[in-house]
């Protein structure tokens, strides 16, 4: 006999009561829930073969339109196997480009240097455009992966609201009511044990659910990711093809002002070093007549690394100061010393933002008078106090005014203006001291130059912020 009157009724994804079924004099507990009445036939056991429905899915197969997900896979893997291959190519360029550069000082020596540039620069291009198939490639399996995950939670979605419509049609049958629908216990219990699995099966499709739409999130981040590196690949492999184009152009350049002849060369070089020497004397002229006092407090402290390198590999060239170069006759800098640092690299190496910052100005100096200063230039000023100037570029990304992050690419490594070789020359000034100002030239009479000046005691020393 029971032991009083029960009402039990569990409504889905409710808190369970308990219902006391005292049949004998031991006790049973058991969590129910609620069921409606139900005629004493087979039909009664349809809940498993509901539960097993939705997981029917997630057993087949995912076939995406056009390419197998394995397709895809193999072709990254042999897109990637390229790029090692490109690599070790480029590699191989550069360490010949070390031993070219020991001998541009002749015009045989330039011009294979300038060749053996063009291959590596051809082979860059070729490198970033695998890089481009490649992110294509893994956005295609993303978007396939997004896809199938986005099939699996609709129909997963479904499924579940069925199951929890089937329970919430039952969710007023008492268990008194569950029991006197069948005739004996044995069905019953036969039938609550259903319920219980399809209550367990339940916790776990609603598991199934939440990882489902994890992996859908994460799926579609990366694609994101890959979106914007495929964009940063392209305006790379644009960019790298006007360096190609510009390495072309000094080779045509080179052969049609020497004519190939060794004595044409050397004077081309003496009337650039004369122009340079012109160009250092106005602006030493201009830049001794500025005076700035400078406020230390506006500077960050030496050492704190406010500044991070703006080349991926540093190869230190020529440090700032009273270098022994600097006082050579061939880079007279009129007694004041080096006033940056040259970073040496080849054509076409990315160069980067050292800090976030507000590009103040780009120019090319060579447009005014070549071979005679710091040709394609960036200037950008810090929130931290500090300017610095990226010169000698080959191409010039950073706009003026536009505003740029710590790390970005913002041109790429050149031989533009009074350069020895391909270089980055860069300067770092105090905020408070340098603006962009004009500059007649007397290398090249009646020209105008517009480039950075400063107070001499504003220009810092770079080893002292990076």
């Amino acid at each position: 006999m029971y032991s009083g009157p029960c009402a039990l009724r569990l409504p889905v994804l409710s808190a369970p009561r308990t219902l006391l079924l005292s049949p004998s004099s031991s006790a049973k507990k058991k969590r129910l829930p609620a069921l409606p009445m139900h005629s004493r036939s087979p039909n009664i056991f349809i809940f498993p073969a509901l539960l097993f429905v939705p997981f029917l899915f997630f057993a087949l197969p995912f076939f995406a339109a056009g390419q197998s997900a394995d397709e895809v896979r193999t072709k990254i893997d042999s897109r990637n196997a390229e790029i090692k291959k490109l690599e070790a190519e480029i590699a191989k360029y550069q360490e010949e480009l070390k031993k070219t550069r020991k001998e541009i000082t002749s015009i045989s020596g330039a011009v294979n240097d300038l060749t053996v540039t063009s291959k590596k620069l051809d082979t860059d291009i070729t490198l970033t455009q695998k890089k481009i198939e490649t992110a294509e490639l893994r956005i295609g399996k993303l978007n396939q992966e997004i896809g199938r995950k986005s099939t699996e939670l609709e129909r997963s979605q479904n499924g579940l609201s069925s199951i929890m419509r089937s329970l919430d049609e039952r969710e007023n049958v008492t268990a008194i009511e569950l029991l006197l629908a069948h005739e004996d216990l044995s069905q019953f219990w036969s039938q609550v044990d259903s319920l219980l699995m399809l209550g367990d099966s339940l916790d776990g499709h609603i598991d199934e659910l939440r990882s489902i739409s994890r992996e859908l999130a994460k799926n579609k981040n990366l694609r994101e990711e890959e979106k914007g590196s495929l964009q940063d690949f392209r305006t790379d492999l644009s960019d790298q093809k006007k360096v190609a184009d510009y390495n072309k152009s000094l080779k045509t350049e080179l052969l049609n002002e020497t004519k190939s002849k060794e004595s044409e060369y050397q004077k081309m070089l003496a009337e650039r070093r004369a122009r340079k020497e012109a160009f250092e004397a106005d602006l030493a002229k201009l830049e001794s007549q500025l005076v700035t006092i400078l406020d230390p407090s506006k500077l960050p402290t030496q050492g704190s690394k406010a500044l991070s390198w703006p080349l991926d590999t540093i190869i230190i060239t020529q440090e700032f100061g009273d270098t022994a170069f600097s006082r050579s006759k061939a880079a007279p800098y009129n007694g004041k010393g080096h006033n940056g640092i040259d970073l040496g690299a080849p054509v076409g190496t990315l160069i980067h933002a050292a800090e976030s910052g507000i590009v103040l100005g780009v120019g090319d100096t060579d447009t005014t008078c070549r071979g005679a200063s710091y040709g394609k230039w960036i200037l950008i000023q810090h929130p931290n106090g500090l300017t610095t100037l990226y010169a000698h570029l080959s191409v010039i990304r950073a706009k003026k005014g536009s505003v740029v992050a710590r790390g970005e690419t913002i041109g790429f490594v050149g031989n533009t203006g009074y350069s020895t070789g391909p270089h980055l020359h860069f300067t770092v000034f105090a905020s408070q001291g340098v603006q962009i100002r004009d500059l007649a030239s007397k290398g090249c009479s009646g020209r105008i130059y517009t480039l950075p000046v400063a107070s001499y005691n504003s220009y810092l020393n770079p080893l002292l912020y990076l």
